[in-house]
Parts: C-alpha cells; structure tokens; sequence
C-alpha cells in the first residue's frame, strides 16, 4: 500500500532523503533555490516516514562511516551497543527552514531550534553540511548561530567555520556523543584530509590563517575533552586522515604580502599536523603499558590501530610542520 502524504510534507521528505544520503542534492537543488512553502506540521504518515528515514539512514551511516572497524577485537556495537537514535522537532524545524528561504539567492532569516541538538541530531547535521558541500547550501548552514554550536558539526567542519577563542568552540561530551565519533571515524577523516588539501587553493594569507586557527581551536577542545574522558581512541579519525598523506602545505603567497602574514599564515596552517604530535606521544604511552597495568588491552588495541601511520607518518608530520614554521620564500 502507497502512503499517501501532502505535496509540501513530500519535498520535506525528500529533503530528508538527501540529508540521509539516500537522493543526491542535485536532484533537489530546485527545492532549495526557489521559496518553498513547508508543512505546518507533519500529519502521522509524513511524521512515521521520516522517523524510519532518520533512523535508517544515520545508523547506516554509522556502519559504513567506520563503525565496521575493528579496534581490537570489536566493532562500533560491539564496543558500545546500539546507538541512541533520539531526534526532536530540531530537525523539522531545520528542514523546514531550508524549504522556505530561497538560500541560494539572498541570506536567510537565522535558523532557530526550539532545544539543544542530541547527539543522534549533531551527527545527522554535520553529516547533512558534508552531503551539500559545494551547493552553497552547506555554507548557509554552517553561518547559523545554532548549528556552529553543535559539537560534531564543529569536529567536521572545523577550518569552515572560523572559530577565533576557544569560548566559541562547541566541546563533545564524550560519555554522550563518543558512539558517534567513533562511528563517524572514516567520514572525519575524509572531511580532514579534504580540508588540509583545500588549503593550497587559498592564495591570501588571511584566509589561511582563519582556517587554521579555527581548526587549531577545535582540535585542542576535542582532544583535551577525549584525553580527560580516557577515551583517546576516538581521534583515530586524525590517524586515518593523515594516513591518506593529505598535503598541508600551502601556495607561495604573493610578495606583496607583509612577511609577517605570510609566516602567520604557514604556521596556522599546520593546526592538523601539530595535532599528529599529541597522537604520537599518546602512542609513544600506549606503547609502554605493561601486561599487568590497568588498561593494557585498549592501550593494545590502539598501538594496533595507530601503527600503520606509526613513526614513519609522525615524523614526516614533524617535518612537514617544520618547513611551514620556516621564513616564506621570497
């Protein structure tokens, strides 16, 4: 039997569609580029759909993002069970709010929620943001007071995001949202090494600096908050992102530049890189646990996981973040 919904309760779902992954954003730009009026409400039918796709699409996202490796001897539920898929109205009202304002042509009145994003819904959002990069969809979003306070869409787009004090930065509540952190392990490291090579695009020092401060912020937020939780595993994404051997240099700025912001720039740059060193001296620890000490297994487990990037990749970090610590040519 076909449900049967209004026509304003199908574009929302297919919106919803895309959000999940499960429609491409092209084939619903139409919808976002010209005012759409949303549904006051979802009726019954209309509601149950999008729970099901919600649900569905993040918990699949969850497996193919990185819930499928192994950390030790377990995948993602076997290490912390069934994710907890709670979403609100926050993403009805998100939804809504893309429909009705023609984001692609002028700046939308601000996106407003009626409570503070769930996990289940921060990595929903930050996964959303992912599948409309390039749309000018993603960069409307990310300008929204309420969806910059989301902790897992700061963990994804941090260089985005232009984070300037670290009382800006959104901080990830470990024993909370860790599940989808460590779900996400494979998708964080696409959108890091996706960030480190669009740095070279950037040809004014400014821009580079904004990007590699925000990113400086966000990682020493996250990995003093994992660090604190004991729950260092969960910034395996950064090991994975630089596994991909993602270029953090940056182009030769044009001289006309001020020496001193050309330098500025090449060290903000390298946010990602100084990060690496904070991994290899958790390594270098975990490396040196004994059989009889507390923790030993999950210490185990991340020599495991974190050697194939090893001393090899960490000092190549090293020195990569030392050629952009030196003078700029020219």
């Amino acid at each position: 039997m076909t449900a049967r919904v209004t026509a304003a309760e199908a574009a929302l779902l297919r919106l919803a569609r895309v959000s999940v992954g499960a429609e491409a954003p092209a084939a619903v730009l139409w919808l976002l580029a010209a005012k759409v009026t949303p549904p006051a409400q979802l009726g019954p039918t209309a509601a149950g759909l999008l729970s099901e796709a919600l649900a569905k699409g993040l918990v699949s996202a969850l497996a193919k993002g990185g819930g499928w490796l192994r950390l030790g001897k377990q995948r993602l539920w076997e290490r912390s069970g069934p994710p907890p898929l709670h979403f609100t109205g926050n993403v009805v009202e998100t939804l809504r709010w893309l429909l009705a304002a023609p984001l692609l042509e002028r700046e939308p009145p601000p996106l407003s929620t009626s409570a503070p994003w769930t996990p289940a819904e921060d990595a929903w959002l930050a996964l959303f943001v992912a599948r409309l990069g390039g749309t000018g969809v993603d960069a409307a979003l990310l300008r929204q007071k309420v969806v910059r306070a989301a902790p897992l869409v700061a963990l994804m787009h941090a260089g985005a995001l232009g984070y300037t004090a670290a009382d800006q930065v959104p901080v990830v509540d470990v024993a909370a949202a860790g599940v989808f952190v460590d779900g996400l392990t494979l998708e964080l490291a696409r959108a890091w090494a996706r960030a480190e090579r669009g740095k070279a695009q950037l040809d004014r020092p400014d821009a580079v600096s904004a990007v590699g401060r925000s990113q400086g912020l966000v990682l020493d937020a996250f990995l003093g908050a994992i660090d604190s939780a004991d729950h260092r595993g969960l910034a395996t994404f950064l090991v994975e992102a630089a596994s991909a051997r993602p270029s953090s240099t940056v182009r030769a700025f044009a001289p006309s530049w001020p020496l001193r912001e050309r330098q500025q720039a090449q060290r903000d740059a390298g946010a990602f890189l100084a990060a690496l060193s904070t991994l290899r001296r958790w390594h270098d620890e975990h490396r040196v646990v004994r059989f009889i000490d507390d923790g030993y297994e999950r210490a185990q487990a991340l020599v495991q996981a974190w050697s194939p990037f090893g001393d090899a990749g960490c000092r190549a970090a090293e020195a990569q973040l030392a050629r952009l610590d030196a003078l700029p040519e020219g």
